[in-house]
């Protein structure tokens, strides 16, 4: 039996990323606020997820002055961190800034996340700096 070719979906705000992604023919592009997903959401629909929340609440080169819970965006975290949780992925994968790992409630979250992860799964969780 052959093995099913898999699907791959991006899902992206913003059109010129949509367009590359399209673009590159790596898979279908939705362009679409994951807060509002124009699918219908199925527990286990994905194998691997794979994501960057927005970084700007927790980035040293914000220079709005809105930082942490104070950006529009500080949710987006906790957003990703929701489907991950909805549609039980065997694998998924977070980039952001190091400064979230500072953030009051998003920070400790992460930690025993990971922790809990290492010691329950065959998981690790790697903080990489450039």
């Amino acid at each position: 039996m052959d093995e099913m070719e898999p699907e791959i979906i991006g899902v992206d705000t913003m059109w010129d990323a949509c367009r590359t992604y399209q673009h590159n023919r790596v898979g279908q592009a939705i362009c679409a606020d994951v807060t509002y997903l124009p699918f219908r959401p199925l527990r286990q629909l994905f194998d691997i997820i794979i994501g960057g929340p927005p970084c700007q609440p927790f980035s040293s080169l914000n220079t709005t002055g809105r930082r942490g819970k104070n950006h529009p965006a500080y949710d987006g975290v906790g957003l990703f961190l929701f489907w991950c949780a909805f549609y039980e992925p065997k694998v998924f994968v977070m980039e952001n800034v190091p400064r979230l790992m500072n953030d009051h409630f998003y920070g400790p979250l992460l930690k025993r996340l990971c922790q809990k992860a290492e010691e329950t799964l065959d998981a690790y969780f790697e903080k990489i700096r450039t």
